[in-house]
């Protein structure tokens, strides 16, 4: 929460940061499987306060009186899955993931290796910051999301679907982001990820130094960071995050490489695209377009099927919803309610349009893909 959840805490010295975490973390690994601290920059003079991530079979009512006496906090106050403790003046923030809820006497709710490679890329998402923040902006209007689930890619409605890398269809692309139907999994592991988007993952495993060395990564890293694209999407927004606001003053003085169109380099990437593209001659002499990022994520993780299966799905549903909507006329209404139409055609109508909501929102149908 950046140390501002409570009142009355103070900043912690990059050495106050270590000796807490040092003493903290072999107390919760007493009561949590798993337990993590998300890194920070290699010169980071002061923290806001410490995070910590812990994942076990604790049930969610114990978790907070319990930490609050292995940590020795004073006050604590809940956002979410998220407690923030003062301990010793300083704010520990604590991250629940996988507890048990009150009363329940079941096993684990993930297995022990999902359980674990969800932990991990929780922990990765904190990584560094505002990294993830970043990285995130990048992709959305893109059709991807950098989650603290791992990397997802957005399943639109075909009718809002626009892929291509004009600019005019990201732009497109970005403000039909609500029509949303699924979020397909693509990876958890943030490596494999970076090496999707032809990022080297060696700087971001070994840790960032400095705010510069992390900004150079991510500009200079990957032919798919389009500088332009990126200020389209901050434009207007103001950010109280002193690294964001770095982070667009670089931009400003140093520039960064550009993707024009958002095209890529890179003789892998020329492979895949190969793959994708269609002639429109089948004989491979007309122009063609090049792929989107959403494109080559479903070739490059496999998930063309799944993808399709989704698709078809909603399909099925749509037209279910027509048919349905088409026979749920204002005569029918009258009759089951046992009214004349005539005289009541504003109730009629208010039932007509409250049903059509229903069916449009999906509540009268298991959700797509397990997820909105």
């Amino acid at each position: 929460m950046g140390g501002k959840a409570l009142p009355g805490v103070q900043r912690l010295s990059a050495q106050t940061h270590r000796e807490l975490q040092t003493r903290l973390v072999p107390s919760l690994r007493k009561h949590f499987a798993l337990v993590g601290v998300p890194r920070s920059l290699a010169n980071k003079r002061s923290h806001g306060d410490l995070d910590l991530v812990v994942s076990g079979q604790v049930p969610v009512a114990e978790a907070r009186k319990l930490l609050q006496s292995e940590l020795g906090a004073r006050a604590s106050v809940a956002n979410g899955a998220m407690i923030s403790f003062n301990v010793d003046g300083f704010q520990v923030d604590v991250t629940l993931l996988h507890t048990k809820p009150a009363g329940d006497t079941t096993g684990p709710t993930l297995e022990v290796d999902a359980r674990k490679q969800a932990f991990n890329a929780y922990i990765g998402f904190m990584d560094f910051g505002d990294f993830s923040r970043i990285l995130g902006m990048l992709l959305t209007p893109r059709g991807l999301r950098w989650t603290s689930s791992g990397l997802l890619l957005d399943v639109r409605a075909p009718e809002t679907i626009s892929e291509g890398n004009s600019e005019q269809k990201q732009r497109q692309q970005h403000q039909h982001d609500t029509r949303r139907i699924a979020s397909l999994p693509l990876t958890q592991s943030i490596p494999d990820a970076l090496l999707f988007l032809r990022y080297d993952p060696a700087p971001w495993i070994d840790g960032f130094i400095d705010e510069t060395h992390m900004f150079d990564f991510l500009v200079r890293g990957s032919p798919w960071f389009d500088r332009d694209a990126f200020a389209r999407v901050v434009q207007g927004k103001a950010f109280d995050r002193p690294v964001m606001r770095m982070f667009l003053e670089y931009l400003a003085v140093e520039g960064g490489s550009t993707c024009q169109g958002g095209g890529v380099g890179g003789d892998d990437i020329k492979e895949a695209s190969k793959v994708l593209m269609v002639n429109q001659d089948g004989l491979g002499n007309s122009a063609v377009e090049e792929p989107s990022l959403r494109e080559l994520a479903l070739h490059h993780f496999l998930k063309q099927d799944e993808y399709h299966r989704i698709l078809a799905e909603y399909a099925r549903q749509r037209e279910f919803d027509e048919r349905i909507k088409s026979q749920f006329n204002g005569e029918l209404i009258a009759r089951i309610l046992g009214i004349d139409v005539l005289k009541e055609g504003r109730l009629v109508g208010q039932v007509k349009r409250a049903m059509q909501q229903e069916l449009e929102q999906g509540i009268m149908k298991p959700k797509i893909g397990g997820k909105r």
